[in-house]
């Protein structure tokens, strides 16, 4: 990921968040989507995706923002991820 700097720190936070949970929606199966719909709770994940996102993006990763709590910013994209999950599911119908 490439962040411009000439962005303030919350634009630069909620595009991390973004574009962390695209590239995790993407690879989502249709059994972690459904799973993701029948327990929508972001914290019922976070052993599971939590600890996903806190080792692949955002641990010993240069982010241009200072993350003072990595848990606290995982929990914010599984609930992202889940967010988008029910908007596609909605979304077909």
């Amino acid at each position: 990921m490439e962040y411009v700097l000439t962005k303030d720190v919350d634009e630069l936070y909620q595009e991390f968040i973004n574009e962390t949970t695209a590239d995790t929606v993407s690879k989502l199966s249709k059994k972690d989507r459904k799973a993701l719909l029948e327990h929508p709770d972001p914290l019922d994940y976070h052993f599971g995706y939590g600890m996903y996102i806190r080792n692949h993006y955002i641990r010993n990763k240069e982010l241009p923002f200072l993350a003072v709590s990595i848990d606290r910013l995982s929990t914010e994209i599984v609930e992202e991820i889940i967010r988008r999950v029910q908007e596609e599911a909605s979304e077909a119908g």
